[in-house]
């Protein structure tokens, strides 16, 4: 299982990316009983690896998570918050400035392209495969620069 401890009550949830581009990441914070999950990926993956990491902690899915905290508005971050939502019932958190990205995934692409014709280097250098192929979803808590997650 691509599961590791990075510190106590911080596991490492690894997922598979598209060949040649490495693999996903998404963490699960845990006082062994509730669970934030941090960026469940994309619509494929990690996807079935966090469920079967939390259960390997003896947690439920359904009754211990709680959050799900979502760094910023790629598709390899928010794009498996919908199911990870529908099977958990979590919150679903992140900053206001990606929250009608997560709502609304065609805004991603449209942002891209306005980001590559201004002739931006991170646009020019960006390869990766990423594609828009999740549901949107509309957060329950947004975040703002500041905020505290207890």
């Amino acid at each position: 299982m691509p599961l590791s401890e990075i510190i106590p009550g911080v596991q490492l949830v690894k997922g598979k990316f598209v060949d040649g581009f490495g693999f996903l990441t998404s963490y699960l914070v845990h006082d062994g009983g509730e669970v934030l999950v941090i960026d469940p990926g994309t619509a494929g993956h990690p996807g079935g690896e966090i469920v079967k990491a939390i259960e390997s902690l003896g947690l439920s899915p359904r009754h211990d998570v709680v959050g799900i905290v979502c760094t910023h508005g790629h598709p390899d971050h928010i794009g498996g918050v919908w199911r990870l939502k529908r099977q958990t019932g979590a919150l679903v958190m992140i900053h206001e400035h990606d929250a009608d990205v997560m709502e609304t995934p065609s805004l991603f692409i449209e942002r891209r392209l306005r980001l590559s014709r201004a002739g931006r280097l991170a646009m020019k250098v960006d390869k990766s495969p990423i594609r828009v192929n999740f549901r949107g979803v509309k957060p329950d808590c947004i975040l703002k620069h500041g905020d505290e997650i207890r």
